[in-house]
């Protein structure tokens, strides 16, 4: 009896050891496993953002770029548009020089012809008339701006047909008045510097070629 507990004891120890060593095995696995995942885990998720920041490095650099690149188109476009501005000031500014230099070399013709006109006597006392005026030429239009205005185109306009009426050069008189003198009419009182003589101009507008000397008076 004695042995028969003896065995049953060392079986009991033995089933003991084994369950302990069971146990113990799965503590270690499960251990190793929870390591595993919590150190992989944590791996994974610093990966995850430094690609997530790199993600978010590529596409703030891709918006910049974008930026950057219709900020140039803008800026482009809009030197496109100045040039083209400017050209069209250019072409426009040439246009009215030649309509003035040819406005000029008719006043010149005119004024050869008007040499050689026959001057009658007008109603008005003291002045003359010439049938061989003509119209001077202008950039206006149908009809005068009629700002007497030193500067202006219809101001510039009004000292060329004056000059071509008493046929003296513009830059040998001086202008001592231009004024309005009723529905498309104007007058000026000028001298000449050289001969001190003092006259006063009447002219008149036709429509889309300019102004066109009236009289002149001369005065004393």
């Amino acid at each position: 009896m004695v042995q028969v507990s003896r065995f049953q004891e060392k079986q009991q120890n033995r089933r003991k050891k084994v369950v302990f060593n069971i146990a113990f095995t799965l503590v270690l696995v499960t251990v190793g496993i929870v390591t595993y995942q919590l150190f992989f885990s944590s791996d994974t998720s610093k990966k995850a953002i430094a690609q997530e920041k790199k993600a978010t490095k590529i596409e703030e650099k891709k918006r910049k770029e974008k930026e950057v690149a219709q900020l140039e188109e803008k800026k482009r476009k809009e030197k496109e548009a100045a040039q083209l501005e400017e050209k069209e000031r250019e072409e426009k500014e040439a246009a009215q020089l030649e309509e003035k230099q040819k406005a000029e070399k008719s006043v010149k013709m005119n004024g050869n012809e008007n040499k050689e006109g026959e001057k009658t006597a007008s109603q008005e006392k003291g002045s003359q008339t010439n049938s061989s005026w003509k119209p001077i030429g202008t950039v206006q239009g149908a009809k005068p701006e009629m700002k007497f205005k030193e500067g202006t185109v219809d101001w510039s306009e009004m000292k060329q047909a004056i000059s071509y009426a008493v046929d003296v050069p513009e830059s040998q008189l001086i202008f001592d008045f231009i004024g309005n003198n009723g529905d498309n009419k104007a007058y000026g009182n000028v001298r000449d510097k050289q001969s001190n003589k003092k006259y006063k101009v009447d002219i008149d507008w036709v429509e889309n070629q300019g102004w066109k000397p009236a009289s002149v008076q001369v005065l004393k």
